[in-house]
């Protein structure tokens, strides 16, 4: 069983915009999905031992996921951008932003999974 956090996540403007509620939810996921994550051991076998993303808020969405390996920290850096715009239609229902996050948090973990051969975790549904 692997020890300490098995996955991190953060958020990020990078254009001029407000965030709302989107660092308390982007926080809310990773407090839920992190301890699963662990206990499944999602990363056994893999030189990193944590997936380390960063949802960024910029002027568009990019379907490209950034992945890179720092040794230094033994993590997997994982970063994807959604639009500022897309998040202020919603950034103030803290329901519609909790799917918008999470499914674009699903969809990076689906690619890590998928890149690196991970096994499914199916309470997330990766």
């Amino acid at each position: 069983m692997s020890h300490g956090k098995t996955f991190l996540m953060g958020a990020a403007g990078t254009v001029q915009g407000r965030l709302g509620w989107a660092s308390d939810v982007v926080r809310d996921i990773l407090h839920e999905y992190e301890p699963i994550l662990t206990e499944s051991d999602w990363l056994r076998g893999q030189d990193f031992s944590c997936v380390h993303y960063v949802v960024r808020f910029g002027g568009e969405r990019i379907e490209d996921i950034e992945t890179r390996k720092l040794k230094k920290y033994n993590e997997l850096s994982v970063a994807s951008q959604l639009s500022m715009a897309d998040l202020h239609d919603v950034f103030l229902d803290r329901k519609k932003l909790r799917v918008f996050i999470e499914n674009e948090v699903i969809r990076v973990l689906r690619h890590v999974k998928e890149r690196y051969g991970l096994p499914s975790v199916q309470e997330l549904g990766i």
